[in-house]
């Protein structure tokens, strides 16, 4: 009997609009990871251990990210 190797499915981010133009003070983890070129499981790893270079925002159970946070993480804006 031979084993049936299963590709995997590559990790593919949704469609989210350019940083500049995020009105919205908070982003969620899927579209922060995206941002950040990083897989939300990372994001959701600095929240729980709380050393990631920013930290999150828990709202109703949620982690919100701030964009002036990744902006100046990114190099892009003022925080």
């Amino acid at each position: 009997m031979t084993k049936v190797r299963r590709k995997r499915k590559a990790y593919v981010h949704g469609s989210f609009p350019p940083l500049g133009t995020v009105t919205s003070p908070t982003i969620g983890t899927n579209a922060a990871s995206y941002y950040l070129n990083r897989q939300p499981r990372t994001l959701r790893g600095w929240a729980c251990y709380e050393n990631g270079p920013i930290k999150p925002i828990n709202i109703f159970g949620k982690w919100h990210w701030s964009v002036a946070g990744i902006r100046a993480l990114l190099g892009g804006g003022d925080a």
